[in-house]
Parts: structure tokens; C-alpha cells; sequence
């Protein structure tokens, strides 16, 4: 599977990544991906993101004070995300009860936004998401069995930037869009500029449902111009994100076991504690590199099977 190239100096972006979670890795709490899009943000003030999650490995109040940046944005990403294949044969009962569950767990702070894990989605998720008014996040090659009135965003979006929170194990360089991957390796930083304008996937949607190509349809203002407004209440440093977290590792205990761990070419250590490994991108302003000790036990990765790289 291939995806667009990196667009030079773009005018609009919607920068996605899939595979949010947060799981304890050598004794550091969090998603290594933060520290990037902190990087990104401090590169481009305008800078937006739409994570898509992967619930069953996450943490209310994590996901809370993430949401609350003002500039990302949480869709749902299958549950457990075990396999590629979790959404694949699902029953329209069987995804109802899927969003039910994230609805009640989570409340508001996932967008009506869903993406299979692998692309792989069964007919029964799509008449599931329509009638609960969600979005779908879908690969192109189901065009022709998507339900027409289902709102939809695609890798064909010109726009789209796709990625991963964690490296992708290929030798085929348009397929390695770990968030990594794509600053270090494949220049994202140096392609954008402080005039490109990111939107979030829902904001395309609900553009696209009221035909305002272009334009937010929550303002007049062109779309690219649109940003959530700032209310003081949210972290503005990877450090504030978990400096006062109550990190709930029971409720991510109850959710299940997890998927599979990934194994990035690079330790986590490197990621989170030692700035120079990302070739001097880290800044001590956005990050801290103190370790924050777990409350208890979640599921490792050390503990988990291998599985093959998820696109």
C-alpha cells in the first residue's frame, strides 16, 4: 500500500495519524508521537491534528487533557486494535455496542469520527456509523460499497497527509509515515511553511456536507483561518500534559490486553529521554524529559506478542 507523496510548501493540510494509545514504555508514561506534534505545533503556530485512538488502550483523563490542546482532535480507531482485522466482520449490533461503549467511557471527548483499524470495515460498521451520525475515515478502494449518504474522508483528499504514531517496518520509503519517519527521515518539517493551513478531518466533513468547499462552516472565515479558541484551560507543555495526571491505569485494565506491541527502530528511551535523537528537534520548553513514574500496572509491550506493521 502506497501513499501520496509529501506535498511541497502546501497551501491546506489534514495531518492524521493513526494508532493513538497510551501503554507504559520503559517506565515512561504516554505515546512517543507527543513530542512531535509538540515540535510541529512550536514549527507552526496554525498546526492541527486528528488523532485517531485506539480507546481500549487509553486513559479518560488523558485523553481529556489531550483533546484540550485546542489543536488536536480525537476520532475512534476500532477498540482494541489487536489485529488489522477487528472491524472487518463486525455486525452493525456488534459496532453499535463498540460506540456505545466508547460514548459512555469517554463522553464527549472522541468526535463522531471512526476509522477501521487496517481499512478493513464490514458493511454492517458502515449502516452502524450512519445511523449514529458518525463520519468515516476510509481507504478509497471501498468507494463503491460505502453508503453514498455516509460522510467520508479519504486518502484521495488532496490535502491528506496520513501517518502512524510509530515507526512503519518497510524498506519502501512511501510507506514509512511513522510521525518519526515523516519529520526525520522524510523532511516533513522542511515541506510546510508558517502560511500552511491545517484543518482538522471534521472540519473538511462538515465543509463538505454544506457545500462550503473551502470555507468553515462554523465562521465565514475561509477554512484555513478557522482555530479553536484558546480558553487557558489546556496543557501547553508536553510536561503540563502529565506533570497532574491521575493516571487511571485500572480503567485501561478493564478495557482488555490490548494489541499487539510495535517495535520502532528506536528505542522509546531515545524518543522521550534524549533530545538529540531527533537531530536536536526536542526543546526543553516543549518537553520534559523527567520520567513519570506509573500509579500501577497496564499492559507492556515487552508483554505483548509480535505482530506485523499496521498500515
Amino acid at each position: 500500500m502506497s501513499y501520496p507523496d509529501l506535498p511541497n510548501k502546501p497551501t491546506d493540510v489534514v495531518f492524521d495519524l493513526d494508532d493513538f494509545q497510551f501503554t507504559l514504555r520503559n517506565g515512561t508514561v504516554g505515546d512517543v508521537s507527543l513530542g512531535y506534534l509538540f515540535y510541529l505545533k512550536y514549527l507552526f503556530p496554525k498546526f492541527k491534528v486528528t488523532l485517531f485512538a485506539i480507546p481500549a488502550l487509553c486513559s479518560s483523563s488523558v485523553l481529556r487533557r489531550v483533546g484540550s490542546l485546542g489543536w488536536v482532535e480525537l476520532a475512534v480507531h476500532g477498540w482494541k486494535h489487536e489485529t488489522n482485522y477487528e472491524c472487518n466482520e463486525m455486525t452493525k449490533e456488534q459496532c453499535l455496542e463498540l460506540l456505545n461503549k466508547v460514548e459512555e467511557q469517554y463522553g464527549d471527548i472522541f468526535v463522531k469520527g471512526f476509522k477501521a483499524p487496517g481499512w478493513q470495515i464490514s458493511d454492517g460498521c458502515y449502516d452502524a456509523l450512519l445511523e449514529k451520525g458518525y463520519w468515516v475515515a476510509d481507504h478509497t478502494y471501498n468507494e463503491d460499497r460505502r453508503p453514498k449518504e455516509l460522510p467520508a474522508y479519504t486518502l484521495a483528499h488532496p490535502w491528506c497527509i496520513h501517518g502512524h504514531t510509530w515507526d512503519i517496518q518497510t524498506p519502501q520509503v512511501d510507506q514509512r509515515n511513522g510521525i518519526r519517519q515523516l519529520i526525520e527521515e522524510r523532511g516533513l518539517g522542511e515541506k510546510l511553511t508558517q502560511e500552511t493551513n491545517f484543518h482538522f478531518i471534521s472540519e473538511v466533513i462538515l465543509a463538505q456536507q454544506e457545500g462550503i468547499s473551502g470555507f468553515n462552516p462554523h465562521t465565514d472565515e475561509p477554512l484555513g483561518e478557522y482555530a479553536e479558541p484558546d480558553d487557558g484551560k489546556g496543557p501547553s507543555t508536553y510536561r503540563d500534559l502529565y506533570a497532574d495526571v491521575d493516571c487511571d491505569r485500572k480503567e485501561v485494565k478493564q478495557n482488555g490486553e490490548g494489541r499487539a506491541g510495535q517495535q520502532s527502530e528506536q528505542s522509546d528511551s531515545e524518543h522521550i529521554h534524549n533530545p538529540a535523537s531527533a537531530d536536536g528537534l526536542y526543546r526543553e520548553v516543549l518537553i520534559d524529559t523527567t520520567p513519570v513514574q506509573p500509579a500501577g500496572d497496564i499492559p507492556n509491550d515487552s508483554d505483548r506478542p509480535e505482530q506485523e506493521w499496521v498500515l
